[in-house]
């Protein structure tokens, strides 16, 4: 599909609309060229500079390329064209989430206006759903309040479920709410049922190959499975740092050997987008089981342990670069503009 829109857009260099697919297409890669995605979006900016897509993709593309000042700018830009426009209103409900963390008198309206604006949309449903999942079920687990947990859990499966009723097929929803079942409640075979619905729809996804494999390893004892979606990930994608990163624990894991995955590390480190993973990655490993239980086996390498704390060091490097807001933004997709 790529491939076609990338013809498309190369015969038809002003057609807005492959542009856009082609710059989402990019943006959905976490090792894609930034540089070669503002080229697509720098031309057609400049002559529809009202455009809320184009806006959208460009806050998009300068997130990634950490400049988050001018992203905010353009996401605001959007929405001052098109208030109930709802790629807008979703993506920077989670960046705001994601960088200034879980300010919900910023977040929850966000969402909250692009549910009300669009209540069919399961896209809409699912990002909502993603988002209180993510934030507001470890704050409840963690501060020990069963009842706001129950409540909380509650709401968000009442999303997934509306969303899958609305669209069956529906391949995030799918996912998220077979993550659902799995960590909040324990439903495991609901979870890998959910799992492999979405495969058979979706079979070249590398981070639902991931997490599916997770949970036939864990959850099922099904380790001929699980290394048949890890090896299609990596073959898929060999660089990704989510599944590079994911396949060092469960190397580690399969063999009972802490020394076995520091070379997927290692090679996740290269990534500088590695912020997200890392924050998620403790989280991640708990899924398989704890901690204690991984680092008190007999196969334990002192220089392998060692070797683990650098990279561990070097992730964290890099997330303290990318949480910086950027006040300095190099040339922009939209070219020179005033920030207020």
């Amino acid at each position: 599909v790529t491939s076609l829109v990338a013809k498309a857009v190369e015969s038809q260099p002003d057609n807005v609309q492959a542009v856009i697919l082609l710059a989402e297409s990019h943006l959905q890669n976490p090792l894609c060229d930034l540089q070669s995605t503002e080229r697509l979006i720098r031309p057609l900016l400049g002559r529809f500079p009202k455009n809320p897509d184009l806006l959208c993709k460009a806050a998009q593309l300068e997130h990634r390329m950490q400049n988050y000042n001018k992203a905010e700018e353009y996401w605001r830009l959007a929405l001052g064209h098109q208030a109930d426009h709802l790629e807008s209103l979703v993506t920077y409900a989670w960046f705001v989430y994601s960088i200034r963390g879980d300010n919900r008198t910023e977040v929850e309206p966000l969402y909250q206006e692009a549910l009300m604006a669009h209540p069919a949309s399961e896209h809409a449903i699912i990002e909502y759903a993603d988002y209180l999942h993510d934030s507001q079920l470890g704050v409840y687990t963690s501060s020990g309040s069963f009842d706001q947990f129950r409540e909380a859990a509650d709401r968000v499966e009442t999303l997934y479920r509306r969303a899958l009723e609305l669209n069956p097929v529906h391949v995030p929803a799918l996912h998220g709410y077979a993550m659902f079942l799995r960590n909040q409640r324990f439903n495991s075979s609901g979870a890998i049922q959910h799992y492999r619905q979405a495969l058979a729809l979706s079979p070249n996804d590398p981070k639902l190959l991931v997490d599916s494999a997770i949970s036939e390893y864990h959850d099922a004892d099904n380790l001929p499975q699980a290394e048949r979606s890890f090896e299609k990930a990596l073959a898929l994608d060999p660089q990704n740092p989510h599944t590079l990163l994911m396949y060092g624990v469960f190397t580690e894991l399969k063999t009972n050997n802490i020394s076995a995955g520091t070379e997927y590390f290692e090679a996740a480190c290269q990534h500088p987008q590695m912020l997200e993973e890392w924050r998620r990655f403790e989280e991640k490993a708990a899924l398989f089981y704890p901690r204690e239980d991984r680092t008190g086996t007999d196969n334990v390498d002192e220089d392998a342990s060692d070797s683990n704390r650098e990279v561990a060091e070097q992730l964290e490097h890099y997330s303290e670069g990318e949480l910086e807001i950027v006040s300095d933004e190099p040339d922009s997709v939209g070219g020179d503009s005033t920030s207020d």
